[in-house]
């Protein structure tokens, strides 16, 4: 967006704290444009693009918007009947959706490498930036969550441009990437999809827009995608082929990859997690195509030091029991973490709070059935982001389902911190969630 050469630009972002959006409010600013922007609460988030110059507004109100703005830029979790986006309108203000300018920002590097997946993205798209970043590449990263090196963006230069492709709302379909990464494919977002198949067709596409692929497992897509594919997996007949995983007392673990029968590395993860085999030889399949040194890659990925909300201990409680948090809110995502800690832990409190009611009421079979292998579980209220209540897919309506005997509901987040506070038979309190749940947890708890 250019009106005349010698004006300086000005964007707003609507919605400007969320993760994605404010890395692209940074590059932005890094760019020369004038920021400003809006967002419902105050958090480290906002008050760190106000240190780099932008005008943060606490709450939407038309007086956030100027005549002299020359775009507005706003989340696909915004509603169309937004104050700021309606009288945005009525002025004739350019408007464009967050994945919209995430592509259009894309064009501007040499090499597009964007991670997409059910599950998996953050983990491999924060993996392969540590290796671009350690192999001294310069790359530019926007990441959809905190990387514990570089937070939620990476300014780099223009050769290499690393994202996160988000599968929701068909967002990833502005990219047209060098090199694109599928690390599953679930069913998710059924508000908007309605059916597995249209989930999968959102992904073939994204496919068929993108030079090359890596694709952990889901062979199928040989038939349906015309872009060079790799598959990187546990079978022989991969081109990356996962062997001798094995699994340490902490939960770590270890494997050995080899491309067409050569073996290339031993990786020995730094966090547990089986899924981490997975997003790690995603990443390190990138980076062995991209040429870089195959030592470099190993190094990177074994000292790998994580991201926040993804397996993070977040403090103890007075019993001196670790809490530790972790995005999962999908079924198979909280089923993977909790099979990764029952590994090491041997009775386990999970705190849930479900996100969004649709996802909720759609895979209700599948939530009720996920918590299996804890010995409390606590539900949190819905956070309900863009929707409205809907009882069918209420967190009260699961808890009820929650076949575990010793289960609790709160609506109040004082009385469900206090109640873990309180609890002292456990090994280990697991929070899960992609909403609010973990901010409570982390301004009462803290490692420092």
């Amino acid at each position: 967006m250019k009106k005349d050469d010698c004006k300086t630009l000005k964007y707003h972002f609507i919605g400007i704290g969320g993760i994605s959006m404010s890395a692209l409010a940074y590059f932005a600013i890094r760019q020369g444009v004038i920021v400003s922007g809006s967002d419902m609460t105050q958090s480290h988030v906002t008050d760190a693009l106000v240190k780099e110059g932008a005008k943060v507004y606490i709450g939407h109100n038309i007086s956030n918007i100027t005549p002299d703005i020359d775009l507005v830029i706003f989340t696909g979790a915004i509603s169309e009947n937004n104050v700021e986006l309606t009288y945005a309108k009525q002025l004739g203000i350019p408007q464009m959706e967050r994945s919209e300018y995430l592509g259009l920002i894309s064009k501007n590097y040499n090499t597009i490498i964007s991670i997409a997946g059910t599950h998996g993205k953050t983990t491999t798209t924060s993996l392969l930036g540590d290796i671009l970043i350690g192999a001294k590449l310069n790359p530019t990263i926007h990441l959809g969550g905190e990387s514990v090196r570089f937070g939620n963006a990476h300014i780099g230069g223009r050769e290499y441009f690393v994202t996160e492709a988000c599968e929701y709302r068909n967002s990833f379909k502005y990219l047209h990437s060098d090199f694109a990464v599928i690390t599953n494919i679930e069913a998710d977002h059924l508000d908007y999809y309605k059916t597995f198949e249209n989930v999968k067709n959102a992904f073939i596409s994204f496919a068929n827009s993108s030079k090359n692929v890596v694709v952990w497992n889901n062979r199928w897509l040989k038939e349906v995608v015309n872009s060079n594919l790799i598959f990187v997996g546990t079978k022989k007949s991969d081109t990356f082929f996962v062997c001798n995983i094995k699994r340490n007392a902490s939960g770590k673990y270890s494997y050995i990859i080899k491309c067409n029968n050569e073996e290339l590395a031993k990786i020995s993860l730094n966090y547990p997690g089986v899924h981490l085999v997975k997003d790690s030889a995603c990443a390190f399949a990138v980076a062995y195509m991209l040429g870089i040194d195959v030592t470099l890659i190993t190094d990177a990925i074994c000292s790998y030091k994580g991201v926040k909300r993804r397996f993070e201990l977040i403090g103890r409680t007075k019993f001196n029991i670790p809490i530790i948090a972790d995005y999962a809110h999908h079924p198979k995502e909280i089923e993977s973490t909790i099979k990764s800690c029952k590994m090491i832990y041997k009775r386990i409190m999970c705190v849930f709070q479900p996100h969004t009611y649709t996802r909720t009421r759609e895979l209700m079979t599948e939530f009720v059935r996920c918590f299996d292998g804890v010995e409390d579980i606590v539900v949190y209220k819905t956070y309900e982001a863009r929707e409205q209540y809907m009882n069918e897919g209420s967190a009260r309506t699961l808890y009820d389902k929650i076949y575990i005997e010793n289960k609790r509901y709160f609506d109040s987040a004082s009385d469900m911190l206090n109640y873990v506070e309180n609890s002292d038979n456990f090994d280990l309190i697991l929070v899960l969630g992609a909403g609010d749940i973990y901010e409570y947890f982390k301004n009462k708890y803290s490692c420092g």
